[in-house]
């Protein structure tokens, strides 16, 4: 049995280089200033914005409510900021970059938990008034160990699983264009289907490296594009 020795995907998508270089979010400072009375232990998720991630909005869950900080002041104990977990529909944030020129909305914050009962985050934003980032996250007992979600950041391609590719055998590769966050699978995909950035005729690039027939020689590189969206 043969199996590819390496898999990358290149940083760009129809000849254009994709950014890469980004904030780091380990040094954000994660504490919220201001805090409401919970029904219950929160949990809690940090949202930032930007290329330096300088417009950041904190989320917390408890049992019967979600608290969202709409107008990024770091608190959270606001009754407009307090969204019950029966309401039907979430209205929609506006978001405000500190120049005034940019503007995003959050437009979907969907708690739900997994299999396993983690307790989990969906967020839809659409960036700039222009297109779409989706990403999820498990949420933190404490702000200081809360995920961060960062929209409008600068981009990268992500290989969704590692995969053990054997000749011979069909498998399918799954990757996405976004932005890094910090924390488990805390990664904001650019959509591929509403307001989508990337025009139809663009793909992802990947390297595929084969293991060499006798030791020694040189490995095979095969340079594929992965030419469907779902």
């Amino acid at each position: 049995m043969k199996t590819l020795r390496a898999l990358a995907l290149t940083g760009a998508i129809a000849g254009t280089a994709l950014p890469c270089a980004a904030t780091d979010l380990e040094k954000i400072e994660r504490r919220i200033l201001k805090e409401p009375s919970y029904e219950s232990k929160p949990q809690y998720g940090l949202l930032v914005f930007g290329p330096r991630a300088k417009t950041r909005v904190w989320v917390a869950l408890d049992e019967h409510a979600l608290y969202v900080d709409r107008n990024s002041d770091l608190e959270l104990s606001a009754e407009s900021e307090r969204v019950a977990l029966d309401q039907k529909e979430f209205r929609p944030v506006e978001i405000l970059e500190p120049q005034g020129e940019i503007r995003h909305r959050i437009l979907s914050v969907k708690p739900w938990r997994t299999r396993d009962g983690e307790q989990a985050l969906s967020v839809t934003v659409k960036v700039n008034d222009q297109y779409r980032q989706f990403a999820n996250c498990y949420l933190a007992d404490t702000p200081q160990k809360a995920p961060i979600l960062h929209f409008d950041g600068p981009l990268t391609i992500r290989l969704d699983e590692q995969p053990t590719l054997v000749a011979g055998q069909p498998e399918e590769l799954y990757v996405g264009v976004g932005t890094p966050g910090l924390g488990r699978d805390a990664f904001a995909y650019l959509s591929v289907e509403v307001d989508s950035v990337l025009p139809e005729e663009t793909h992802p690039a990947v390297q595929l490296v084969f293991p060499p027939k006798t030791p020694g020689t040189q490995p095979k590189t095969l340079h594929l594009r992965l030419p469907h969206r779902c």
